[in-house]
Parts: C-alpha cells; structure tokens; sequence
C-alpha cells in the first residue's frame, strides 16, 4: 500500500486564505473558488496515496488496508458509526470511507500519518477529527 506520510494537505488552506482582503481574491466568482478547491482536492487525494491519476479501484483498496490497520481505534470507530449513520448504515467500513470525504480528508490524513510515523495517535488529531465529525453531523 502506497500512502504518503509526509505530504500535507492544502485544499482545506484555501478558505483560510480567501477570508484575507485580499481585494484580487474577492474578484474570483463562487464557481471559479469551487473549481480551484475542487482540484486542489482532487490533487491531495492522488499525492496522498501516491497516484497520478485517480483510480477508485486502489483507494478504495487502500483505504480497506488502512481500516484493518486503524479501525480498532475507539474514536475513530465511533466516527465511523456517525458518518455512517448519515446513509442508515452500521457498516463501519462505509464511514471510514466517508472520513476520506472533503470535510474530513485535512484531518484524517493528519491521524493516519501519526498511526503509521509513529505508531500511535496524537490525541490532539484524534479529538480535532472526533469535534468535526460531531458538529457536522
């Protein structure tokens, strides 16, 4: 399984950035911030798990392998029951998937890197991911 541990997501970096006064950034119409969000995204999905185009088929394997390997985790479980429950299901697996979504990927990734770097979570990721999927839900 190819996962990169040392890339750090910057789709999410992009609303920080458009919340300057930046009077140029203003300029950009709703649609254009979507897209440019959208692929930035799309960029860090295919970085993350080291692919140059996207193929469903292995990060979906990927992300299998990473559930055995860190589904076990409490919170992370719980998290998992949550967002699954969003599509009536208890299927654990499903919500993990859905922690690779747009509202959960910045942080997931941080959680994932501190399991496979170090082999343990940082509580600080763990509760930063648990807060979010709680208040979104």
């Amino acid at each position: 399984m190819n996962y990169n541990t040392t890339y750090i997501c910057t789709y999410f970096d992009f609303f920080e950035i458009l919340k300057t006064n930046n009077p140029e950034l203003h300029k950009c119409k709703i649609d254009e911030i979507e897209y440019i969000n959208n692929i930035s995204y799309r960029n860090d999905i295919l970085n993350i798990f080291e692919l140059d185009k996207f193929d469903e088929t292995k990060i979906n394997e990927y992300i299998t392998k990473l559930f055995e390997t860190i589904g076990t985790n409490e919170i992370i479980k719980n998290c998992c029951k949550i967002l699954a429950a969003q599509f009536l299901c208890e299927d654990l697996l499903l919500g993990f998937i859905i922690l690779f979504s747009y509202d959960y990927l910045y942080l997931t990734h941080k959680c994932i890197c501190d399991i496979l770097i170090n082999t343990t979570f940082s509580e600080d990721n763990l509760k930063k991911l648990q807060n979010i999927v709680t208040f979104n839900n």
